[in-house]
């Protein structure tokens, strides 16, 4: 957030919100309650598990089970990064794919990343297994929230403090209003806010609102919220709980108001499309944040670490719309527990797919079928998929044993293809970290992770004028050195890799065929070595007793 240094002296940045450190016996219990709540008596908590083994039957009945119809340790993970990313627009710490803790140790830091580790380790000692039922995936869910809620509890109290209210007060709807407000204020600032009085507070609120575009939105988004569950009657007094239930609601759902933020990069992103689509050139990216109002400015370097860089034509380096929506620069970092991203709009088109096929692998007929049906905030429907991404889904299938398994990389990147504006491009494990602008500083060395406005320049006079939008003429800047421009060559095709990376890898049915031959074959020849044994054991002592028999000289028997 560019404002905070205008809002925060340097003494008191990071001052305002200590909250406690989670401990494993906080875990444990935490846990143990949601069970017990599970099977108890108490409507409201039973069904709140109800509703989330709802809201993941879908993806659960979808991904890979185990021969005991549970899902394993690495399936968990994915399918509540994906649940919690798709209905809470959170990026829950410690669980984003290929998060692990090192060595197995859990480290009691600030960011709790290691609770999720800690958490599914427990919850497996527990069953004595190393996979998932669907009502204890939902209890995992369930114990990740109340962690989350409890540091929203924390937050609320010291909003209520910095505005002076005792906690045992009732407040007026207005007041209320102003609680949310400046709770809202603090969670944009990632909590970084100390003031010493109410009057303070209400200064610091001012300035904020003068300088976050677009907060009237916020303010009229949250009023809505806070009338559809308590009423328009303005003279109604609440407490503290009712408050803290607005929060609740707040904190689950800003991500879906926050989704029209993220719309709107998307849409500005594609006003100057490529010829390729779901991408934006380089220049023209920079162009925005040179000329424009956007400040599209990340350096190439860091955007290649984020993943969202296309260099297949090096020449022409080109954003990944859904990509660069998607990456950890446009998330709300607030809470110790994970962040507030924008949502991946692909998973609403996975979902169908998930809920229509109910199974983790399908054909290439029944997948088309769907997929020409399903249409997405720039692709209408119904359509007629091009042959050459047929031919594409044909190839997966081919690679899989003839079926499709919709969680590995090669169908992730084939709906790419397929919806190249909503569908991020899935790179190969390990050539990207999402990283934060901090974090990636950090690790580089580097000083900042926007780009000058000379290094912006730099890629705008060097323009290869390829790839450039349908019926944009390629025009460098005034002023700036003339190069004649090539003609707009290459292929606009997607970049497509035969790279496939499975959530659940099982044998095929060949390795299975080798190996049971190979496994007759050692049983064979164990067989016959011990009847060889056997018999030359056999041979041996009936010789024996030959010789002692018929031989004088006994000496002459031990050769045998």
């Amino acid at each position: 957030m560019g404002i905070i240094s205008m809002l925060i002296s340097p003494s008191s940045a990071g001052a305002f919100l200590e909250i406690p450190k989670v401990t494993t016996a906080d875990l444990e219990s935490t846990l143990l309650s949601e069970f017990a709540e599970a099977v108890s008596s108490n409507a409201t908590r039973s069904d709140r598990i109800a509703a989330l083994q709802a809201m993941l039957k879908p993806m659960y009945d979808a991904v890979p089970h185990e021969a005991d119809d549970t899902i394993n340790h690495a399936v968990a993970r994915y399918v509540l990064h994906r649940f919690f990313a798709k209905h809470r627009s959170w990026f829950v710490r410690g669980l984003e794919p290929h998060a692990s803790i090192a060595n197995g140790t859990y480290d009691l830091q600030d960011v709790q990343e290691w609770v999720p580790d800690y958490l599914q380790d427990f919850l497996e000692k527990m069953t004595g297994r190393a996979g998932f039922s669907l009502r204890e995936l939902a209890i995992f869910a369930a114990t990740l929230e109340d962690f989350v809620h409890k540091e929203e509890l924390l937050w609320l109290k010291q909003v209520y403090t910095m505005l002076w209210h005792p906690l045992d007060r009732q407040l007026t709807k207005s007041q209320v209003k102003e609680v949310i407000e400046t709770y809202l204020m603090v969670y944009n600032l990632d909590g970084k806010v100390n003031v010493p009085s109410p009057t303070k507070a209400r200064q610091m609120l001012a300035v904020f609102v003068t300088k976050v575009k677009g907060w009237q939105d916020t303010v009229a988004w949250f009023t809505q919220l806070i009338d559809s569950m308590w009423g328009q009657d303005a003279d109604r007094k609440v407490d503290f709980e009712e408050t803290s239930s607005i929060v609740q609601a707040v904190g689950e759902k800003y991500g879906q108001f926050n989704d029209g933020e993220c719309l709107k990069m998307k849409t500005e992103l594609l006003t100057s499309e490529s010829r390729k689509p779901g991408r934006i050139r380089l220049v023209d990216f920079y162009k925005k944040s040179i000329f424009g109002a956007w400040d599209f400015s990340e350096k190439i370097d860091y955007l290649r670490v984020l993943g969202a860089l296309d260099e297949s034509d090096p020449a022409t380096p080109l954003v990944i719309v859904p990509n660069y929506v998607a990456s950890r620069p446009q998330c709300l970092t607030s809470s110790n527990y994970y962040s507030v991203c924008c949502r991946d709009e692909c998973e609403d088109l996975v979902g169908v797919l998930e809920r229509n096929i109910a199974a983790p692998q399908a054909d290439t007929v029944q997948i088309v079928k769907i997929v020409e049906s399903m249409a997405s905030s720039t692709i209408a429907a119904p359509r007629i998929l091009p042959n050459h991404i047929l031919a594409r889904l044909e190839d997966v299938a081919a690679s899989n044993g003839g079926r499709v398994p919709l969680h590995g990389r090669l169908f992730a990147q084939w709906m790419h293809h397929a919806f190249p504006r909503e569908c991020p491009f899935p790179h190969v494990r390990g050539t990207t970290q999402p990283q934060t602008a901090d974090e990636w500083m950090k690790v580089t060395g580097q000083q900042d992770s926007k780009a000058t406005e000379e290094e912006m320049l730099s890629q705008v006079r060097n323009d290869s004028c390829k790839f450039t939008p349908v019926g944009v003429k390629c025009e460098r800047q005034e002023g700036l050195p003339h190069q004649e421009p090539e003609k707009n060559e290459g292929s606009a095709d997607l970049p497509w890799s035969q790279v496939e990376e499975l959530l659940v890898v099982r044998p095929t049915m060949a390795s299975t065929k080798i190996t049971r031959i190979y496994m007759g074959d050692m049983a064979v020849y164990v067989l016959l070595s011990v009847a060889a044994s056997l018999f030359l054991w056999v041979s041996r002592h009936i010789l024996a007793n030959w010789c002692n028999i018929h031989t004088s000289k006994k000496s002459d028997c031990r050769m045998v």
